[in-house]
């Protein structure tokens, strides 16, 4: 798109750059619109975009229907986007927004999508993607899959308008609607960055309750928001009353409060506490509410916008008698308002430092912004339209990237396109970006980034109508701030926009900056204080104090606390701080006699993103009855000792939330043998390797996926336990308990699968199942808990027959299925995930069914029915070609039948052609009636032999089997539906022709159990008429004259037996089908 002429007033607005996010961004047809044809921009969108660490995301539907997310670098690099596939929006509502957060604290990004009055759809991506936005390739593997779930808040429905903002501590806060318009609450929501999780004990704070007596009259409403957001570390949040859904004609009052612990309790502007959110709810009867009465009836319109500043103001602009309000607290809490000449859509208001406002909008058609300049006092603003984008359509109501704008004071503004007609018609997505001020933005290094001391110039954008640029820099922010021409800090004024410190700077440290513009009438416009870390070039740094504080300066050599771009380690102890804090070096590794003694205890979380564990261990060091907490990642290189605490009197718990890997042994222990101290270990995505030892105190695994695939030993005075509410049905690795009455395992109400276990010297049998009771008779050893522990894969189940079969490849995508028994129905379709894998059914010319399986069996299982040993026509064969990557089949079957049928096992015959082809495989079961739903198995890699380029045969397949009694419940029960999904993976061998080869694909029962027969159609005469019955009510009878040209009819009647028909002097033909 080329933009046409803009219009703006001089010095006021400068364009800086225009980006299409997606040419083909989803609008309504006007047929099918609810509210409006627009969904992307709408006004209950709010922040459809979110800026960290110098990229900004976008978030969207696209014109398939999908959720997209799209990152750039900023300030000007390409947009990168996720199209979410697995989810497609099916109605027309303009109100079903996506919104998008980023939590600061730990990196990750949350997005939230179509609802109105809804179940919530949440997907969270890893965590530090957004910390580290480099060293991610940006995908759809960075995400989780779609939940109704916040963590340990649990479900949440009837949700409408999701708004995800910022709190100054680095969580993550979150505002909805449960309820509909007119009977709605406000509720509010944190997610905590240091657990990783949703704070539990908050929810609604707005009730609707209450009532109210107007021209609408109504004992129930709901809370309109004009915005719900931070001015320093105060928490505003203005709204309406709307007392129907019928019509926004029942809309009246502007009303306010504000919170100062993080939205858990709220004064209103006189300061008196009305509300404690989760339990005592702000309501229409709260006393000071209202801050500028609005009454009904005259156009008050609903979700408009506010902005607040550090010092406790709060502007808020809604629209009513047909023109823009403008209404503002000052920081002494006093309400004013002001009327706008002029009006548009439902906006969204910024300020900067000087008290400028700016009003970004959509009217007759385009982009729009204006400005709002206080007079010295700051007790009106003269408002004015400063700018239009008069080259493209605005089909939405204007939104900008707040984010964006505090750290940058760039105004990206959001808007696509009206669409180009009234289908279903996709149109450009665009972001605009505007320097609206005479300050000089976008600094160079980036605001808090460590670079390296090489050489260092420092530059910048300039702010509007400069000419020349006046220079502060030193160590101190305060005198940064502060400084003036006559300051030490002052380098002095220049045309240019770059500077290079001279001397060179050589301190390590931490640097912060300023610089004024100066305009062609001498007037000075001061500058934002920015900051900047030298760090050295590959430096190591080693502790050479005990009893060190990482944030002490005295700690480390050279005299600085830890920054970024340093790796640090310890042969010492080195002490945490004993309140919430994280290790700011790029790496911690405590050497063999050194310690992290972490003095944290309580809420407080110790964060180090990156310990390594050479030798070294980690104490919980303070107070008795308490648990110290460290979260981040974990890597244990050589074995090494997590060491709590225990005397007569309390003990010192250790509960870690890191992600552990590595190889090694991490014991848990104690200086005191008697000790009952637990060592919490709960994050659920532990890659550990190595072997948990139980010396003394408790093990306790929040899940099964926190062990990861270590060895478990209990010693003679160690104690495991298993948490959480999961079935381990993955083979995991060895279990050995001490022959001691002093060592226990409890496994709570859980089914825990491990490779093999030992009691003492006594090894248990494999291919069992064991409850505790069984395991305490074979020793001392204490076992507890109602569950039970399977040791070693359990027996095959007895051959069943064969319910569905695939060995003739009819289609690419959506092969049939060979054959089905009867009451089951069975389809597949199959899909590649990299740029050039692809499945395939063609045969060469030269070579037919190369890589077929001839040997007649599915897998294992010989039938019947036999599989097809036919080997020289199309479809011989299913070919996952250039498979270096992932492909995978799902086959969902259905029973419909009467019978319940017991599943047996999973059959596939499989082949490589070269080693680097996809030979790792793995077997889920996506979907079931009432089938456990989860990973079966997974293969070690490359388990499927390879031919290593040679194809002298067409029956050199691995016959490979999956049974399926390992399954919790394996039952398919009678109209019930399985969904399985065959995954293919991993190839690590050398070699050019890469394919992998699958044939008969099959599903048996376990013996003994088979799909009962169909009915059948009987018939007799009775007074010259044919009398049909049959077994089953659930089919019907047709008949058809013709059965070449002719069509099946339904016969009058014939849906329930008996069934009586005139005979005709042609032939007829009768059939059953199910109804």
């Amino acid at each position: 798109m080329v933009l046409g002429a803009s219009v703006c007033q001089a010095a006021e607005v400068e364009l800086l750059q225009s980006t299409i996010v997606d040419d083909n961004a989803l609008n309504f047809s006007s047929s099918a619109a609810t509210f409006n044809r627009n969904v992307n921009g709408r006004t209950y969108q709010r922040f459809p975009m979110a800026t960290f660490k110098g990229y900004q995301y976008a978030t969207y539907y696209n014109g398939d229907r999908h959720v997209c997310l799209a990152r750039r670098k900023l300030p000007d690099g390409a947009w990168e986007v996720i199209r979410f596939t697995d989810y497609t929006i099916s109605v027309s509502d303009s109100h079903n927004v996506v919104s998008v957060g980023i939590c600061q604290k730990d990196g990750t990004i949350h997005l939230m999508f179509d609802h109105h009055k809804d179940d919530l759809n949440y997907r969270v991506s890893n965590i530090g993607v957004a910390s580290n936005p480099e060293s991610v390739t940006w995908s759809t593997a960075l995400f989780s899959s779609i939940t109704d779930n916040l963590g340990s808040v649990g479900s949440i429905t009837q949700l409408t308008y999701p708004t995800f903002f910022n709190a100054p501590n680095g969580n993550l806060m979150l505002y909805y609607r449960y309820g509909g318009s007119g009977s709605g609450d406000g509720m509010i929501q944190e997610y905590n960055g240091t657990t990783h999780d949703w704070t539990t004990g908050l929810g609604k704070f707005i009730s609707r309750s209450g009532s109210y007596s107007g021209a609408y009259s109504s004992t129930s409403r709901n809370p309109y928001i004009n915005g719900i957001s931070y001015g320093g570390n105060r928490l505003h949040v203005s709204w309406g009353w709307r007392e129907t859904s019928t019509t926004s004609a029942s809309n009246h009052d502007l009303n306010y409060a504000y919170s100062d612990d993080d939205g858990r309790t709220w004064r209103n502007n006189a300061g008196t506490q009305i509300g404690t959110t989760g339990s005592s709810f702000i309501s229409i009867n709260s006393p000071g509410l209202i801050v500028a009465p609005i009454p009904q009836n005259i156009g008050l319109s609903n979700q408009y916008t506010h902005y607040a500043f550090p010092d406790g103001s709060c502007h808020v602009m809604v629209e009513h008698n047909n023109v823009y309000q403008h209404y503002w607290r000052n920081a002494a809490g006093t309400w004013s308002q002001g009327t706008l000449s002029f009006d548009g859509s439902r906006p969204k208001l910024c300020g900067d430092d000087d008290g400028n406002l700016f009003l970004a909008y959509a009217d007759g058609g385009n982009p729009r912004i204006a400005k709002g300049v206080p007079n010295a006092g700051q007790t009106a603003w003269s408002w004015s339209q400063v700018y239009t984008e008069s080259g493209t359509t605005e089909g939405g109501e204007g939104q900008i990237d707040y984010s964006r704008w505090e750290s940058d004071r760039i105004l990206s503004f959001y808007g696509q396109e009206e669409p180009p007609n009234t289908g279903e018609a996709p149109s450009p997505l665009h972001v605009f970006d505007y320097k609206v001020s005479g300050k000089a933005i976008l600094p160079v290094p980036e605001n808090g980034a460590a670079v390296l001391d090489v050489g260092l110039a420092l530059e910048w954008t300039a702010g509007i109508d400069a000419t020349a640029h006046r220079v502060y820099l030193g160590t101190s922010e305060s005198a940064v701030a502060s400084a003036t021409t006559g300051s030490p800090e002052y380098k002095g004024e220049q045309p240019g926009t770059v500077f290079s410190p001279s001397p060179s700077l050589s301190s390590l440290g931490t640097y912060y900056w300023r610089i004024d513009e100066v305009q062609a009438d001498s007037t000075v416009i001061p500058g934002m204080v920015w900051a900047f870390s030298l760090i050295p070039v590959g430096g190591t740094v080693t502790q050479v104090v005990d009893q060190g504080t990482w944030n002490a300066a005295s700690t480390w050599d050279p005299a600085i606390a830890p920054m970024a771009g340093i790796d640090y380690e310890t042969s010492m102890q080195l002490r945490s701080p004993s309140t919430s804090a994280t290790f700011a070096g790029d790496m911690l590794t405590v050497l063999q006699g050194g310690e992290l003694a972490l003095r944290n205890i309580g809420a407080h979380v110790v964060v180090v993103p990156d310990l390594v564990l050479d030798g070294g261990n980690i104490r919980a060091s303070t107070g008795l009855d308490v648990t110290s907490t460290l979260a981040g990642s974990i890597n244990v290189l050589t074995n090494a000792a997590l060491v709590g605490y225990w005397n007569t009197t309390g003990v010192r718990n250790l509960r870690i939330l890191s992600n552990i890997g590595g190889s090694a042994e991490l014991r848990s222990t104690s200086s005191n043998i008697a000790s009952t101290h637990t060592l919490f270990i709960d994050n659920p995505g532990n890659s550990f390797s190595g072997a948990w030892i139980s010396e003394r105190g408790t093990i306790e695994f929040a899940s099964a996926g926190a062990v990861g695939s270590a060895d478990i030993d209990v010693r003679a005075n160690g104690s495991v336990a298993i948490m959480g509410n999961w079935d381990g049905l993955a083979v995991g690795a060895a279990l050995t308990v001490a022959d001691s009455a002093s060592a226990t395992v409890d496994f709570g109400s859980n089914r825990w699968t491990v490779a093999n276990l030992a009691i003492g010297s006594t090894s248990v049998g494999t291919g069992s199942v064991y409850t505790a009771s069984e395991l305490n008779a074979l020793g001392a050893a204490v076992f507890a808990g109602s569950g039970s522990i399977q040791v070693g894969v359990l027996s095959p189940p007895p051959p069943g027959v064969l319910i569905a079969g695939w060995d003739g490849w009819d289609s690419d995508t959506a092969p049939g299925a060979s054959y089905t028994a009867s009451d089951i129905t069975a389809t597949a379709t199959a899909s590649a995930v990299g740029g050039t894998e692809s499945w395939s059914t063609t045969d060469t010319s030269t070579d037919p069914g190369r890589g077929s399986s001839g040997d007649t069996t599915w897998g294992n299982h010989a039938g019947p029915p036999a599989a097809s040993a036919t080997t020289d026509v199309h479809g011989a064969n299913f070919t996952l070609t250039n498979g270096k990557t992932d492909g995978e089949i799902t086959l969902t079957i259905n029973n419909t039948g009467t019978e319940d049928f017991e599943l047996g096992a999973f059959h596939f015959d499989a082949v490589a052609f070269r080693p680097n082809a996809a030979r790792t495989y793995a077997l889920n079961v996506l979907a079931g009636s009432d089938i456990s739903v989860g990973n079966v198995f997974t293969s070690p890699n490359d388990a499927i032999t390879s031919l290593n380029g040679g194809l002298e045969g067409h029956d050199q397949h691995d016959d490979i089997e999956i049974y399926l009694n390992v399954l919790a419940d394996n039952v398919l029960e009678a109209g019930g539906t399985v969904i399985f999904q065959l995954e293919f993976s991993s190839g690590t061998g050398d070699g050019g022709g890469h394919h992998l080869f699958v044939d008969n694909v099959g599903i048996s029962l376990v013996g003994g159990s088979e799909p009962a027969d169909p009915p059948v159609l009987e018939y007799n005469f009775s007074n010259g008429n044919m009398v049909f019955t049959w077994s089953d009510n659930r089919f019907k009878v047709q008949s058809r004259t013709n059965l070449v040209n002719g069509t099946w009819h339904d016969i009058p009647g014939g849906t329930v037996p008996p069934v009586s028909v005139a005979p005709t002097n042609g032939a007829d033909f009768f059939r059953l089908i199910e109804q």
